[in-house]
């Protein structure tokens, strides 16, 4: 029902446990608790999914690559947000490398303790599967939409409009060079870190800002 723990508390709360009591209740009730995702709650519970039915075996095409994570306490400020967006960057970046694919698209979310959600995407000037460009671009966005000393809940970086990684290009530069080459030695410098994390374990190589993490930023994958 993609409902995780948090959602199940709150519906708890609301004297909602089963599937049955889920569906037997008022639609604009649980948006107004629990936003977008009541609603998708109410329409599951109630046989609302019409997507096809797929043959057993049959592969996905990838649509996009995306985390989240929801805090063992609220953060606020742009240091603590910072390093959740750059966290969750590095684990969808890593995820994009290992399928093969990099992104024309960055999206980014917040939530409030009142469970409000609030999203916003832009498109990249080329598509990219380097952490860096993917948290530059997450932070860009969550900044232009919220206050940073409001309580954030949870964070999520999502990437869209996939393309295979051999199919990405984009306009050279005449004017100051630097730029392609750059992208492709911090892209090859990341592929090493996760070759080195394949063997090690996710924890052999962390930004020093992760570092005595008391909020859960490590427990990202």
């Amino acid at each position: 029902m993609f409902c995780g723990s948090k959602v199940s508390q709150s519906l708890g709360l609301l004297g909602i446990r089963t599937i049955g009591e889920l569906a037997a209740a008022d639609g604009r009730f649980l948006y107004e608790k629990l936003g977008k995702a009541g609603t998708m709650l109410h329409s599951y519970a109630n046989g609302g999914d019409m997507s096809r039915v797929r043959p057993f075996g049959e592969v996905r095409e990838i649509k996009s690559v995306g985390n989240s994570i929801t805090f063992k306490r609220d953060i606020s400020g742009v240091q603590e947000i910072k390093k959740g967006i750059y966290a969750l960057s590095d684990s969808v970046a890593s995820r994009m490398r290992a399928k093969g694919v990099k992104c024309w698209v960055v999206q980014a979310g917040v939530k409030d303790p009142n469970f409000k959600t609030v999203s916003r995407q832009k498109t990249l000037s080329a598509p990219t599967c380097i952490s860096k460009e993917v948290s530059a671009a997450a932070m860009e966005l969550v900044a232009s939409f919220w206050n940073m000393n409001a309580p954030v809940r949870l964070l999520s970086v999502t990437c869209t409009s996939l393309i295979p990684s051999d199919a990405s290009c984009e306009q050279l530069c005449f004017f100051g060079g630097g730029r392609p080459f750059d992208r492709a030695r911090e892209e090859k410098l990341e592929k090493t870190v996760d070759s080195i994390r394949a063997k090690y374990g996710g924890s052999a190589v962390k930004p020093c800002g992760l570092l005595n993490d008391d909020i859960g930023f490590t427990k990202i994958k």
